[in-house]
Formats: C-alpha cells, sequence, structure tokens
C-alpha cells in the first residue's frame, strides 16, 4: 500500500511540474507537503515579513506541512499565493503586511484555503520556498523569498518538498529543480526526479534553517546619523536664591543610533544625542541680585542615551512616514551662566528624559534612506547648585528639527 501511495504521489508531482511550464508568460510552482499531511487541513496563525539583502521574507505560522503553490504575473509585479487547505486564523490585519518588496496584501474569498494577492511597485519574483520544521517556542513554518527581478530573465518552474517526504524518493535539500530555463534544450522534465542523493543529511541542513532564525536579527540592523536645529524652550529656575528665567538662542543637534527591524513595520534602537544652545537672556533674581539683561554668556546642553520605538507607515511609494517615542537617561548643563558679568550658575544633573516624534523616511537604494523629523524632547527637573552652592530646581524642554540618513547593515 505504501508503494502505490509513493507512486501516486509521484505521478502527481510530475503532472503540477507540467502544468507549471505549461504558461510560458507566468512564473509558477507548487510546494508539496509529505504524503501524511497533504490532504488534512491546516491552519495559518501569523504572518510576518522580514527585510533582507537579496529578498523580502515571508513566514507563514501553520499548524503542520501544507501545499503551497505561486503564480507571478506577466509583468512581474504581481504575486498570487495560494495555500488550498490552509484557513487562515490569525488576528493580525492582512493589508497591515507590507514592507520591503511588498507594497500590498490582499487576501481573496475562500473558506477552505487562503488566497494571497501580493503587488510590488517594482518586477518581482520568487526566489525560494521550504517548510521549516519545528524549532524551541516556533512551531512549523513555510517560507517564501520574493526578490526583486527582470523581465527578460528566463522563468523557472521548480518543486520542493519538506524533509518529511521520504516517501516520494525526495531527498532532504530544501529544493529540488525539476524543469530548467523554459528557452533551453529539452525543457520539459529534464529531471523529473532528483538524481540520487546522497547519505540523509538532514539534521545538518536543519540546523542550517533554524541558524538562519537565529541571524535575522544581524540580517535586520541598521546604522542612523542625522543633524539638525535645535529650539529650547524658556527655563524657569527657582528655589534657595534663584528665582530667574533664562532664553536661548537657536542651537544645535547631533545624534546618532543603531537600530533593528523587527516584524508588523516596527523598529528598535538605541539612540545618543548632543544638543547645545547659547544662554540670550536672563530675567529674574540670583544671589540676591535682579537681572533683566541680554549681556549675558553661557549655554545650555543635554547629552541622552534613548531607547526608541519607531512605527513605519508604509504608503507604497518610496516615502515612508513615521512614528516614535523613546525614554532614556540625560544629563542637564548650565554651563557658566553669567548675567552682567556676574557668575550665576555652573552645574549638571542627570535625570530621566522623553521624546516622541515623527517624520518622513526617502528610499534612496536597497541600503540607504534620507530621514527628515521632528522630535519634542523633556526631562525631569534637574537639582542644581549656584555659585553659592545653594540649590535650585530648573526645568528643560526644547524642539528639535533632524535631517539625516539611515543605512542597512546587511
Amino acid at each position: 500500500m505504501n508503494f502505490q501511495l509513493t507512486e501516486i504521489a509521484k505521478v502527481i508531482s510530475v503532472f503540477f511540474v507540467l502544468m507549471t511550464i505549461s504558461s510560458p508568460k507566468l512564473e509558477s510552482a507548487i510546494l508539496l507537503a509529505s504524503v501524511e499531511f497533504v490532504d488534512k487541513p491546516a491552519t495559518i496563525s501569523d504572518m510576518r515579513v522580514g527585510n533582507h539583502r537579496d529578498k523580502t521574507r515571508l513566514v507563514f505560522d501553520v499548524s503542520h506541512p501544507t501545499n503551497l503553490t505561486y503564480v507571478v504575473s506577466d509583468n512581474g509585479t504581481s504575486l498570487k499565493l495560494s495555500l488550498p487547505k490552509a484557513v487562515w486564523v490569525g488576528t493580525k490585519q492582512i493589508n497591515s503586511i507590507v514592507g520591503g518588496n511588498i507594497t500590498k496584501v490582499k487576501k481573496g474569498k475562500d473558506p477552505e484555503g487562503t488566497n494571497l494577492i501580493i503587488t510590488s511597485h517594482r518586477p518581482i519574483r520568487v526566489k525560494n520556498t521550504f517548510f521549516l520544521q519545528p524549532n524551541k517556542d516556533k512551531g512549523h513554518r513555510i517560507v517564501v523569498d520574493i526578490a526583486k527581478s527582470s523581465l527578460s530573465i528566463a522563468k523557472l518552474s521548480k518543486v520542493v518538498t519538506s524533509n518529511t517526504n521520504m516517501g516520494l524518493g525526495i531527498g532532504t535539500s530544501a529544493k529540488t529543480e525539476v524543469a530548467q530555463a523554459i528557452n533551453s534544450e529539452n525543457p520539459y522534465i529534464q529531471r523529473a526526479f532528483p538524481r540520487k542523493t546522497k547519505k540523509n543529511n538532514s539534521s545538518k541542513k536543519t540546523t542550517k534553517s533554524y541558524r538562519e532564525d537565529k541571524t535575522y536579527a544581524i540580517q535586520n540592523l541598521y546604522a542612523r546619523g542625522s543633524i539638525g536645529l535645535s529650539m529650547f524652550n524658556e527655563t524657569s529656575s527657582l528655589g534657595g536664591k534663584s528665582d530667574f528665567d533664562a532664553e536661548f538662542e537657536p542651537g544645535f543637534i547631533l545624534n546618532g543610533a543603531i537600530g533593528m527591524k523587527l516584524e508588523n513595520n516596527f523598529r528598535a534602537e538605541g539612540e545618543f544625542l548632543f544638543s547645545q544652545s547659547s544662554l540670550k537672556q536672563i530675567s529674574g533674581s540670583s544671589n540676591g541680585r535682579t537681572h533683566n539683561t541680554e549681556n549675558v554668556s553661557g549655554d545650555l546642553s543635554a547629552l541622552a542615551l534613548m531607547g526608541n520605538a519607531i512605527l513605519d507607515i508604509p504608503i507604497n511609494s518610496r516615502a515612508t512616514p513615521y512614528v516614535m517615542g523613546g525614554a532614556g537617561l540625560s544629563v542637564i548643563s548650565l554651563n557658566d551662566f553669567q548675567a552682567s558679568n556676574e557668575s550665576l550658575v555652573d552645574d549638571m544633573d542627570w535625570v530621566l528624559a522623553f521624546q516622541f516624534g515623527g517624520g518622513v523616511s526617502l528610499e534612496l537604494d536597497r541600503k540607504t534612506d534620507i530621514e527628515i523629523g521632528y522630535r519634542y524632547f523633556e526631562s525631569q527637573d534637574p537639582e542644581l547648585s549656584d555659585v553659592t552652592t545653594t540649590p535650585f530646581k530648573s526645568n528643560f524642554s526644547g524642539h528639535n528639527f533632524l535631517i539625516g540618513a539611515k543605512v542597512n547593515l546587511n
């Protein structure tokens, strides 16, 4: 009985291959589950997108291996993925799953399966498809790698199988090439079944697949740097012998960050920033003297280490809006404040700080984005001492306008 099932499965495989190469205008293929799963209904609990240097990776979390077919449109900007035995049960909005080469995802109506239409603003192709076995807290997964394409390349039809598909006589490699380029010699089933493989080495291949998961974070790292205009709000200092307000000239801000692209268009980053503005005017009293003058010197500076969360908002364009928020530690420094040649304060304090804002990222090429943004920055009230060591409290907030670049490190 097992022998008969094996032979039937082989015939079905060849049939699908012949079907996929019969249409020269479309790139199409099928990913076959093993015999034990082929007719068993499955569920899809999640889908996520990861951006890599040479591809966009779409990962399906499935209850068990299940068949998947795909067809690429003749102009290359549309891809149809079909999982005829898998029903979507996830809570995520399908149309929110975008990024990289994927600009829009639409789900078709199929009560017994899942059909997805993926569109891109550039020609795309399916670079690879394969199964991943359960690993630690992750279950069965189907991976579809989508890459940029040229319409002049030869179309390929491929069939791949899970590592458990030994009954079909197919080895454990992630994919088995069945037909060669359409315009090559003898295109029809030159290798209807794969050549004899070496001794089963599935454990090593599985380890390699898991290693790809572990390197996901490294492949999504980026570095960012920017410069801009810093405008500190007027500060009020009160306590001890001090009761004065200070105004500041427009200053500058420098910052840099290392970040990582996460799922669902989120990013996380660690940021270093430094801003500084010169003192413009002092109004009030300090050390028993009253001042209302622009005959002042000194500056206000902020040095901060922040952790930020950013949400990109894809709009099917090279320009991508984003919103962000962050928190961290900042050292606020009142550097050599003087009014009418009289020293007032020269002190600093470490305080908690937060910021929020937004902006736009403009894609220049595959690795580089230009970012333009705004951020509001505020800290806890620093506790400082005047020149007589009498303590007082001040406040600190400001507006930052930035322009810079973000570079993918993968």
